[in-house]
């Protein structure tokens, strides 16, 4: 059954996220043929430090150890933007080494000699930035292994460590206040428009409403993991939660908008075969987004299937958005058909128009969220990346207002008007049939 298929799934990736405990500092490479690759990116300001340890360097050629022939280590490079050009480097003999030539200011390198690399690179005022780390093997058709920690933070007025991204210093008190701000939100809607013999509630209202609260807990459980990062550089538990939560608020998100476009509990009593089979694509691949999430966020960006998973999780997301609004098409298309061939015409636009503002909301808000935020977060500086997810969860507050706005259970909403003719047949028929009906 669907309820089964749920549990499973939902049972798999709790298994998946209680296996993670802290951020990984450390990456391990066996036989790696990449010739470059992006390690770790990091946001320092003055007094910062990164400290490098590699060890157990080992270069093999045709399955069998050599001695490098050429240079091989990391290549640091300083940026103002989190929008670094890859570094594209070829091994072949007759390609230039980066580490044969004069590092320029805002490049740092760092050759590897013998089999091991302990260096520590310490932040002035003038080479503040993000520090871009790559490794770079300059022999050709060779493969490499070692094994990598770094260490990296930040140094206060104080003199006291700080372990985030130099952009990240006010998500913890950020994530914090939005999160009041959704749980006061929630009460405020659960005492104005849930509670009264007047109100025309549905299923799908404390499905809104549960949105919002999970939404708000995912939120606090995110700012206390970065204060916990903040103050330590580990996460503890909080991370297992904050993930749990993530995968419920995405799960509930998607399925809330799928409900709303599909008409559910207001328009129709249950589900039609179109629209269960929108949440069985959607639940699974919200599934795999958030492994994919877990993967990416606990992972080192130079672990080989680190790019995988990103592509992975940004695809899962935009096909996600897509499938959310296949519902809405469907009862624009079936409001289109009753304003035409009923004669409740005015009530049929009335509902059409408030469908057609729920479709552009939620396109703009994909939009936003999706493709601006991305290129914000490219061209802002370093210092601001905060901004970014400041106006992400300003986007998410005002969207849920919107739709909790426009869906409100109250009896002058023309959204929940049914006449009576159509409450006898509203229990026997589903959407999906009024459509084929009117079809043939």
């Amino acid at each position: 059954s669907t309820r089964l298929v749920m549990l499973r799934y939902f049972v798999l990736c709790l298994a998946l996220l209680v296996a993670v405990e802290a951020i990984k500092h450390d990456l391990a490479l066996v036989d790696d043929i990449r010739s470059d690759f992006i390690i770790e990116k990091f946001g320092l300001g003055n007094r910062g430090q990164l400290n490098v340890n590699i060890t157990k360097v080992i270069v093999k050629k045709d399955k069998e150890t050599v001695a490098a022939e050429r240079p091989l280590g990391l290549y640091i490079h300083i940026t103002d933007t989190d929008s670094a050009p890859a570094v594209s480097h070829s091994s072949s003999a007759s390609s230039v080494c980066p580490f044969d030539q004069s590092p320029k200011k805002s490049e740092i390198l760092l050759p590897i000699k013998g089999d091991s690399l302990a260096q520590t690179v310490t932040v002035g005022t003038d080479a503040e930035g993000i520090y871009n780390v790559y490794f770079i093997n300059c022999n050709d058709k060779t493969k490499v292994s070692f094994e990598l920690n770094i260490d990296q933070y930040n140094v206060d007025a104080s003199g006291n460590r700080n372990y985030l991204h130099l952009g990240q210093f006010p998500l913890p008190g950020l994530y914090g206040g939005f999160a009041i701000l959704l749980i006061v939100t929630g009460i405020y809607w659960i005492v104005r428009y849930m509670r009264g013999q007047d109100r025309n509630v549905n299923k799908v209202h404390w499905l809104m409403t549960a949105v919002i609260f999970v939404r708000a807990f995912s939120l606090i459980c995110q700012a206390v993991e970065l204060h916990w990062v903040q103050l330590t550089g580990e996460t503890g538990a909080w991370n297992v939660l904050y993930y749990i939560f993530a995968f419920l608020r995405g799960i509930g998100m998607f399925a809330a908008i799928a409900a709303i476009g599909s008409g559910w509990s207001f328009l129709t009593p249950f589900l039609g075969d179109r629209e269960k089979k929108i949440f069985l694509i959607v639940i699974p691949l919200q599934i795999l987004s958030n492994i994919a999430l877990v993967v990416t966020e606990e992972e080192m960006e130079g672990a080989v299937a680190w790019l995988t998973w990103r592509d992975i999780f940004r695809l899962v997301d935009v096909v996600c958005c897509f499938a959310v609004l296949v519902p809405i098409f469907w009862s624009i298309h079936h409001l289109k058909q009753a304003a035409q061939s009923d004669g409740k015409a005015r009530r049929s636009m009335e509902k059409l128009q408030i469908f057609r503002r729920f479709y552009l909301m939620l396109v703009a808000y994909f939009y936003f969220t999706r493709i601006m935020v991305t290129l914000m977060m490219s061209s802002l500086s370093f210092r601001y990346l905060w901004f970014t997810d400041f106006s992400t969860e300003l986007a998410t507050f005002a969207f849920f207002v919107a739709t909790g706005y426009t869906f409100r259970p109250v009896k002058d909403n023309v959204y929940f008007k049914v006449d009576d003719d159509e409450e006898n047949v509203k229990g026997a028929v589903t959407l999906e049939e009024i459509e084929a009906a009117a079809a043939l």
